[in-house]
């Protein structure tokens, strides 16, 4: 029996040690090709979208074929740490060796300190990494200088990209951001 099925056991109840099926109640319309409806973002979370009731932690419906560019609710950041000095367009470090996984090109690096952001777009050397405005961009985007050297918190974390997802197809993950940079698919709701 797999899990999920419904079986008759103690007493006609649903047996302790299974959790019922949860289904679909809210459905946000996130990117509609037909209208102007587009709430991609490379900026904000589900849940601070104006204009919208959306939430962290969506599953996410394609209703026409295109890649799809996420933060997976729940994933560890790859790397924490302090800034150690504040250079124009970089994020400079004592070294990115030791996090739970390897800093890539792509990451998204965000200042605690303010909650801005930027993207990686190169690993300079393992103690700098430059940035830029949007992942596979090349404007350059300053996050750490002006703050006259003082050190920064910060936060590295992966957005996974979903190429050439199909059409109608509902992919079963919880998403906390869809971007709209790297994001070709379009008709797509959050679904919670």
């Amino acid at each position: 029996m797999a899990h999920g099925d419904i079986h008759i056991s103690n007493g006609g109840q649903f047996p302790i040690d299974k959790n019922p099926m949860s289904t679909v109640t809210h459905a946000v319309q996130i990117r509609n090709s037909g209208s102007s409806v587009d709430y991609r973002s490379d900026s904000l979370d589900l849940d601070k979208l104006v204009g919208t009731r959306a939430y962290k932690g969506a599953g996410v419906y394609v209703g026409v074929q295109g890649n799809v560019l996420v933060d997976l609710s729940n994933s560890p950041a790859v790397f924490t740490g302090t800034t150690v000095t504040d250079t124009s367009n970089k994020l400079v470090d004592a070294g990115f060796s030791g996090g739970d996984y390897d800093v890539l090109v792509g990451d998204r690096v965000e200042n605690l300190t303010d909650g801005s952001f930027a993207f990686v777009s190169a690993i300079d050397s393992d103690t700098t990494l430059s940035l830029v405005t949007v992942p596979g961009g090349s404007s350059a985007k300053d996050i750490f200088s002006g703050t006259s050297g003082a050190p920064l918190k910060y936060a590295i974390l992966r957005p996974v990209l979903f190429e050439q997802v199909a059409a109608g197809s509902f992919l079963p993950i919880k998403v906390n951001r869809i971007y709209s940079t790297l994001t070709t698919a379009d008709d797509i709701m959050a679904l919670y």
